[in-house]
């Protein structure tokens, strides 16, 4: 990959303030040798994984340091880190963490110049700057992706969400995103933003000041799509078509069905007459636990950084993350997360159009996304009007960002490459690749 990189004058921060690292795993032995790139030689320097950490005074520096373009290395699984304002604090080859305790504007680009060259911008765990990839696309030519707006913008458009009435609705209750703004040391002017987190990124007590709070905002956040699930997309006596994961615009793709019982369980199968059913998952229930499982309560006196339910069992499990497309199932939800059918479904319903009957038509279209109107206010067959989007339980972090991000791309799902609304570039024979910084400006809470 040839790599340049632009702080344009207007992004709010001078390149000397800018920190720039290139971090990831050793070609050869990806699953145990981590490394960087040393600017000095250009030549990535791998180590043993497990005792790796970061160490800014020699991994990174800032970007009027650099001479562009850079050669970078074969490098799988890349990451490349920018701070404002301030070096990298130690950190393990699992990169920095995003919550409260690191008060550290950052943001990471993700990339691979191996075998499979590819980059993109990901706001997966968080959005923190905006930049601008350019390159050129084996399919799509040449591309840009990623936000051309100010921080200022993009941040005001996240901590402007309409919040729920009552605050203390249990399902779709959008007063999650207003606890997902991470501010940095309170100065003269006040504390500033230093990102935004993804819901499902949010450690158990970034959810609050004390356990009150963030055991109600977690266990609200996992329940966030609960009502939507089971009154519109579960509910009874369903019959549509639909593509799975694999689905791309030119073809050809395979049309699978669904239909749901009387008691809303859903049935997969292959064919329109819904005889032949679909062998690796041929039923899946509704995946809503009841409140206010799970249980987030902490035993005292620990407070886990992270409160994904790992003990398998349905009325364990966290449905809500794993809705979201950011975890895996264990047990009972294990196909959610390995399915080219159950992920299709998920993201689906993270975007708001699985409740829709023509899927090989409305969910594959990315301008029916995030809308929130349209669906029955009941689980009845009777045709209903459509209602207000305020009374449906949109996902606001998705929905902003794929409105900001350029052609609408944005990868704030983890599984948002599904019907292609992921902004990656895969590059093979054009290893020009350009990033403009385009947003690092102060933002004040």
């Amino acid at each position: 990959m040839s790599l340049t990189i632009n702080n344009l004058p207007t992004s709010g921060a001078p390149s000397d303030q800018v920190y720039v690292c290139l971090l990831g795993n050793d070609p050869s032995a990806p699953d145990t040798s981590f490394g960087y790139l040393d600017f000095a030689t250009g030549q990535a320097v791998f180590s043993d994984k497990t005792s790796w950490a970061m160490d800014s005074a020699t991994m990174a520096t800032t970007l009027d340091q650099i001479t562009f373009p850079l050669a970078v290395p074969d490098i799988n699984s890349g990451r490349i880190y920018f701070s404002v304002g301030a070096p990298f604090p130690a950190f393990p080859a699992s990169g920095p963490t995003a919550s409260k305790d690191n008060a550290t504007l950052f943001d990471k680009i993700e990339f691979d110049s191996g075998s499979n060259p590819n980059i993109n911008g990901t706001s997966v765990d968080f959005y923190g700057i905006s930049y601008v990839i350019s390159g050129t696309d084996v399919n799509d030519g040449a591309v840009q992706y990623g936000f051309d707006k100010s921080r200022s913008e993009i941040i005001g458009a996240l901590t402007s969400i309409p919040a729920s009435t009552p605050t203390t609705q249990e399902s779709g209750n959008t007063g999650i995103f207003a606890q997902t703004v991470v501010e940095g040391a309170a100065a003269k002017a006040g504390p500033p933003i230093l990102r935004v987190l993804a819901p499902k990124t949010m450690g158990l007590s970034d959810w609050g000041a004390n356990e009150k709070e963030f055991v109600f905002w977690a266990t609200a956040c996992s329940h966030f799509l609960d009502a939507y699930v089971t009154q519109h997309c579960f509910r009874p006596n369903r019959a549509f078509s639909f593509y799975d994961k694999t689905y791309t615009p030119a073809g050809p793709n395979t049309t699978y069905y669904g239909t749901t019982d009387a008691d809303g369980t859903l049935s997969l199968w292959t064919d329109a007459a819904h005889t032949q059913p679909y062998t690796p998952v041929p039923t899946l229930a509704p995946p809503c636990a009841p409140w206010p499982l799970p249980s987030m309560k902490p035993p005292p006196p620990h407070v886990p950084s992270n409160y994904h339910n790992v003990n398998g069992t349905q009325d364990e499990i966290d449905w809500g993350f794993l809705l979201l497309g950011n975890s895996v199932g264990t047990g009972a939800a294990d196909h959610w997360g390995n399915d080219p059918l159950c992920m299709a479904i998920m993201v689906s319903i993270c975007r708001g159009v699985m409740h829709l009957d023509d899927g090989t038509t409305s969910w594959v279209d990315a301008s029916q996304y995030y809308q929130g109107a349209g669906v029955p206010t009941s689980d009845t067959d009777a045709p209903l009007p459509p209602v207000s989007t305020k009374n449906l339980p949109i996902f606001y972090y998705a929905s902003v960002l794929h409105e900001k991000g350029l052609d609408g791309k944005a990868y704030v799902l983890s599984y948002d490459d599904v019907y292609g609304s992921n902004p990656s570039i895969f590059f093979a024979g054009h290893p020009d690749v350009t990033i403009d910084l385009h947003g690092l400006d102060t933002v004040m809470a």
